[in-house]
């Protein structure tokens, strides 16, 4: 999670909280888009 800046890991927390009641499925597409993202950087 190098990348990531605290408002970002805020709405991703969010985020997260939001997908644990409507399903994770999106959630891990997220998690790995960023990821990516990530090392990209």
């Amino acid at each position: 999670m190098k990348g990531v800046k605290n408002a970002d890991l805020s709405s991703y927390l969010s985020e997260y909280m939001w997908r644990e009641r409507f399903g994770n499925n999106k959630f891990y597409k997220i998690l790995e888009c960023l990821t990516v993202m990530n090392e990209n950087n």
